[in-house]
């Protein structure tokens, strides 16, 4: 399952609106990078800039893995894509860097949530996903979702539909009392379909079957 998430997160594209709707800006640190540990190496990020502090000899590496005597570089600031992460989690981050040798990948996903917590994990070596789970990564204002999106156009419609129509009915088509109202006869009629309704639910409707008056 992990590899199959890295694969399609390779395949990201950058929308610059995108980042608009995370407050991503802090992230980027100059005085200090982020890091946490795989085995028995160091793990380190910055946000869309290079590291402060770094053994490795290319100077502009995002992500990097660390021991007291190695260093690779998995990432460079000017390979940078970025997408949305699945389910509206957050936000992610794709780095490349080609070395002599083999290329390297990684993903810095930065992911909605209230406490930070960083974590890693190699995906088929050199590819490194990094979850930093963040209060950064949860959109700003936090929007509507379909359901009260739904709501609302149900009730403007309802509210259009009685503004426009009483008059109508009232000066155009010369009705009195409750017949000024759209439909009225509809909306006179859904306290007893829902009575049906309720009915039918617990009392399963059954067809009635045709019988037959006795022979006299």
């Amino acid at each position: 399952m992990l590899v199959l998430t890295f694969i399609r997160l390779l395949y990201s594209e950058s929308d610059p609106a995108l980042l608009k709707q995370f407050n991503l800006k802090s992230l980027a640190q100059d005085k200090y990078d982020y890091n946490t540990t795989v085995d028995s190496y160091t793990i380190k990020f910055n946000h869309l800039r290079s590291l402060t502090q770094t053994i490795c000899d290319v100077p502009t590496c995002v992500v990097t893995k660390e021991s007291s005597y190695n260093c690779e570089c998995y990432g460079e600031n000017s390979t940078v894509t970025w997408d949305e992460m699945p389910n509206n989690e957050g936000i992610y981050f794709k780095y490349t860097y080609k070395g002599f040798s083999v290329s390297y990948s990684s993903v810095v996903q930065y992911k909605c949530a209230k406490a930070d917590k960083i974590t890693a994990q190699e995906v088929y070596s050199p590819n490194m996903i990094i979850t930093f789970e963040t209060k950064f990564g949860c959109r700003l204002g936090g929007g509507i979702g379909w359901g009260w999106l739904f709501i609302i156009i149900l009730f403007s419609s309802l509210a259009l539909l009685f503004i426009i129509g009483i008059p109508i009915n009232k000066f155009g088509r010369k009705k009195t009392g409750m017949e000024i109202v759209p439909f009225v006869y509809f909306w006179v009629g859904i306290p007893r379909m829902v009575m049906e309704g309720v009915k039918c639910i617990f009392s399963p409707c059954r067809r009635k079957q045709r019988g037959f008056d006795p022979l006299e």
